[in-house]
């Protein structure tokens, strides 16, 4: 605990307190926004009657079910060589108690997948707030099932608790705050960073992540969001994982996403991208918030093998030269 303690920042602690409804104090609990993803929970329960007296819900959630492997390999000549073909499978938006039809095509895809890591990239409860025992319930559920050699790793996402570290690290996952773990094979190594929430919290912060690893390393960065790319211009990151989101869930034929939660659109919404030196993906999510629906998009997990070679990988980045928050 004392360790947590150290690593969560006091801002994050803070602004769980505040808008925390567990917390028996008036002035917590009224009418305090904190973002727009809670004003849209509120509206919540229109949507749903709507959607189904449009015929459109059962859809949605038969679409949300709808979870596919995504599979894609990365090529850098920087890689170690001892971890040329190392796999990675890359699972992100959880919101694990937030539909309960989902849980065993979830256990059973990861049953058929055996890679060399698993990183895990926040948000597994379903709501901003309140209570999270379902969340772990489901989290027993299916670890067991995840097949990685060199265990599992992973961060918070704005829809997480910091009280949810110790349960999930109990569970045998690495828990990272801003922290970074060291993957070795033989006498070559390549190290992931985790980030806390950029999104809301506001709290990652890379260069204490980043503290006491070599220069020349490989560096895969976990981040929840893409949010960090405003300060990273110049910092050797090779990979930057991130989800958040959700690819849009609720995507309208010519007009595109609905809400994306992220100030960075374009490419950065979801799939894969280069910023400058930076190779990146944003995942769709394993889940849903909100409503348990997607229309026009799919739930995926990723795999994702790396390559010590250099030239293109086995599909296109979106190239971006500089970052654009009104594209």
């Amino acid at each position: 605990m004392q360790r947590i303690l150290e690593h969560v920042k006091p801002e994050r602690r803070n602004k769980e307190i505040v808008h925390n409804p567990i917390y028996p104090i008036f002035w917590q609990r009224s009418f305090h926004f904190e973002t727009i993803e809670q004003v849209i929970s509120y509206l919540v329960p229109l949507v749903v009657p709507v959607l189904k007296l449009s015929g459109l819900y059962q859809r949605g959630l038969q679409n949300a079910l709808d979870l596919r492997r995504t599979t894609f390999t990365v090529n850098d000549p920087n890689l170690p060589a001892n971890f040329d073909g190392f796999t990675i499978l890359f699972l992100s938006d959880l919101h694990i108690d937030g539909n309960d039809a989902l849980i065993q095509p979830f256990c059973q895809a990861l049953q058929e997948t055996a890679v060399d890591l698993c990183l895990l990239g926040g948000d597994y409860r379903f709501h901003i707030r309140g209570e999270f025992r379902k969340v772990m319930d489901r989290f027993e559920q299916f670890v067991p099932h995840i097949q990685s050699k060199e265990g599992i790793i992973g961060i918070l996402g704005n829809h997480d608790s910091w009280e949810m570290i110790k349960p999930l690290e109990r569970l045998g996952i690495v828990m990272l705050i801003n922290e970074s773990v060291q993957i070795k094979r033989e006498n070559e190594s390549l190290w992931v960073l985790g980030l806390d929430d950029p999104h809301y919290y506001k709290c990652d912060d890379y260069h204490k992540a980043n503290r006491g690893i070599p220069e020349e390393a490989f560096r895969i960065l976990l981040s929840h969001a893409t949010g960090t790319l405003f300060n990273l211009d110049s910092e050797p990151v090779n990979l930057y994982l991130c989800g958040h989101t959700h690819a849009g869930q609720i995507s309208l034929p010519l007009f595109g996403p609905i809400i994306t939660h992220s100030k960075l659109k374009g490419p950065f919404v979801y799939g894969r991208w280069q910023y400058k030196h930076i190779k990146g993906y944003t995942s769709a999510g394993v889940g849903t918030s909100a409503v348990p629906v997607r229309y026009n998009t799919h739930s995926e997990i990723v795999v994702i093998t790396l390559q010590k070679r250099s030239g293109q990988d086995d599909k296109h980045y979106s190239e971006v030269s500089e970052i654009n928050t009104h594209w």
